[in-house]
C-alpha cells in the first residue's frame, strides 16, 4: 500500500510547531497561520538502471503574521521567526529525521529552497503579510 507523502509531510512539519495544527493547501488570512502547500508530489528526476527512482517532495511552508508599515521594526523580527523553519529543517536533515515515506524510501536529503522567507501577499486591510519558504525532500524509490 503506498504512503500518502502529503499527509506526513503535513504531520512532519506539525512537529516543528509544537502540535500546533496546520493548514494543507489553503491559506487563511488570521495572525499566526501556517499551511503546507506542495509544488511537486511525487516528481522523478531520474531512474537508474534497475529502476529505483530519484523523487523530489517540494512544497511551500506559509506563514501569516502582522505587518509593520510604519516603522518595520517588527518586520525584521517576524521573519527571523518564519526563517527559524530553515534552521529546524538543517536540524532534521543534520539528525536524519525525515518524514516517513515508507519501507521502499531510501536516501532522504532535505533542503531548504530559499535562504529567507519570501514575502508573498499583503493584507493591507488586516494589517497581515503572507510569507513563504519553499522546500525540497530528495528521496529515493527502490522497486
Amino acid at each position: 500500500m503506498s504512503v500518502n507523502k502529503h499527509a506526513v509531510v503535513k504531520e512532519w512539519v506539525e512537529s516543528y510547531l509544537s502540535n500546533a495544527k496546520i493548514g494543507f493547501e489553503y491559506i487563511d488570512a488570521y495572525q499566526g497561520f501556517r499551511s503546507v502547500i506542495p509544488n511537486y508530489g511525487d516528481y522523478v528526476v531520474k531512474t537508474d538502471i534497475v529502476g529505483n527512482k530519484t523523487k523530489w517532495y517540494t512544497f511551500g511552508f506559509v506563514a501569516v503574521e502582522s505587518l509593520d508599515i510604519y516603522s518595520g521594526d517588527n518586520n525584521t523580527t517576524i521573519r527571523d521567526s518564519i526563517d527559524a523553519f530553515n534552521d529546524w529543517l538543517e536540524t532534521q536533515e543534520k539528525n536524519k529525521n525525515y518524514p516517513d515515506f515508507g519501507t521502499n524510501v531510501t536516501k532522504y536529503k532535505i533542503s531548504p529552497l530559499y535562504n529567507t522567507a519570501d514575502m508573498s501577499q499583503v493584507f493591507e486591510d488586516k494589517g497581515l503579510a503572507k510569507y513563504v519558504l519553499m522546500v525540497r525532500i530528495e528521496y529515493v524509490e527502490k522497486e
